[in-house]
């Protein structure tokens, strides 16, 4: 809907549509990889399973902003 929306409104190409872009991808990766699409039925622990990608994404970030800063030191 909301695509359906910035298109009306002649808006191509918005940041909030590449963001929207990337979720579809990623879901349509998760259904591909997991042989479905995101359980609602109760058979996952969403939550546990948000906890632990969350933290996944900490460590890469901070790995990320190490790697940054060694970089920035090195040009000083």
């Amino acid at each position: 809907m909301f695509k359906k929306l910035l298109h009306w409104l002649g808006i191509k190409n918005s940041n909030n549509e590449s963001i929207l872009e990337l979720i579809e991808e990623r879901l349509h990766y998760g259904a591909i990889e997991h042989g479905e699409e995101v359980p609602l039925d109760g058979t996952r622990d969403h939550l546990q399973d948000a906890i632990e990608e969350a933290l996944d994404m900490i460590v890469y970030l901070a790995a990320m902003l190490i790697e940054l800063q060694n970089k920035t030191k090195r040009r000083k």
